[in-house]
């Protein structure tokens, strides 16, 4: 008979069968939403807080947390890797809280800042983890197995939305401009900051989970488009502190089309994604390019809808509703070489 201790030897794939992966499901999901919302209802009550975004990594943490092994390899440098970007995330930082409104000199250095910086340098310290099941989980983004569907999903928002821009100027159609006024240089400046900081401090913080642990473990018993489905409910809804407390949730009908409408196609793109890459680079990459770009780069709402045609095609010519033997890539695989 198998022992716990004979169980946690296994790589985090091989440990989890049948009600074992449902299980574990629910688990992770009970303890990121309690870990992120205890993270962040406290900075609810203060307003002004500059961090209060940074105050997460609830998906990440608990995946990591839950798919240790407990086994130890040696030969990896996670210390020294973790106290070089903790001073590298903090100058992130400085200068995302000092450009909030636009590029601001001089910069806002605030040496506390450096607390929220320990959290993304404890995750991306975890690809170079000794447990190789935690390292596992990670060592994609910092060491992808190619680099053509991060560079898909970098230019992916940007392309969607300056086309649609050119289509409806075209057409004579409504073109959001949020940049307007600012120089070349400015926004390009804006947007080099916004989407490194987004990358660390957003994209870091949940797709290691979402799509990282949770994704992979859904695709073990579902198809791929169902899994979406299955990830996109929770990871709406684990936003609500966000959004009702000063956020999209002021406006229901805008909650209701960013969260529960337009998170659909977006859920399965970011699934494709994940699947063509084979891992967590792209889905971060596109994760951050979502949430920097349309705040930055001209667009036209009308056209926006485009993504629902593209995400729809993806389902069709994926065939996203069969489901597959073995997924393309487990987040968590056997351990493999360090790096």
């Amino acid at each position: 008979m198998e022992t716990h201790e004979t169980q946690r030897q296994l790589p985090f794939s091989a440990r989890l069968t049948g009600e074992g992966v449902a299980r574990e499901i629910w688990v992770y999901l009970a303890l990121t939403f309690l870990l992120s919302w205890a993270l962040w209802l406290p900075a609810i009550r203060y307003p002004g807080n500059p961090v209060f975004l940074n105050l997460g990594g609830g998906p990440a943490i608990i995946a990591i947390l839950m798919v240790a092994s407990g086994k130890r390899q040696a030969g990896t440098s996670r210390l020294r890797r973790f106290l070089l970007l903790v001073p590298l995330l903090w100058l992130i930082l400085v200068f995302a809280t000092s450009w909030t409104t636009g590029v601001r000199w001089p910069l806002d250095w605030k040496p506390w800042l450096l607390l929220p910086s320990l959290i993304p340098a404890w995750i991306i310290s975890s690809a170079w983890s000794c447990d190789p099941d935690v390292r596992s989980l990670m060592r994609t983004f910092v060491r992808p197995g190619n680099w053509q569907w991060p560079t898909v999903a970098f230019f992916a928002f940007p392309v969607l939305l300056l086309g649609s821009a050119a289509v409806a100027r075209s057409l004579h159609l409504p073109v959001v401009e949020p940049a307007r006024g600012m120089s070349a240089t400015a926004v390009a400046a804006l947007c080099v900051v916004r989407f490194i900081h987004n990358t660390i401090f957003t994209a870091v913080y949940e797709e290691p989970g979402w799509r990282g642990f949770l994704l992979p473990q859904l695709q073990r018993r579902f198809s791929p488009l169902v899994a979406s489905i299955f990830v996109w409910l929770p990871w709406a809804m684990w936003h609500a502190p966000l959004d009702f407390s000063g956020g999209i949730g002021r406006n229901l009908t805008l909650w209701v089309q960013v969260r529960l409408i337009y998170f659909i196609p977006i859920t399965i793109l970011l699934t494709w994604l994940y699947n063509r890459s084979e891992g967590l680079l792209s889905p971060i990459v596109f994760h951050a390019a979502m949430n920097v770009f349309p705040f930055l780069l001209p667009y036209s709402p009308p056209m926006m809808s485009l993504i629902f045609l593209w995400a729809g095609y993806v389902v069709v010519s994926n065939r996203m509703w069969r489901r597959t033997e073995s997924t393309p890539r487990e987040s968590i695989v056997a351990p493999g070489k360090p790096l």
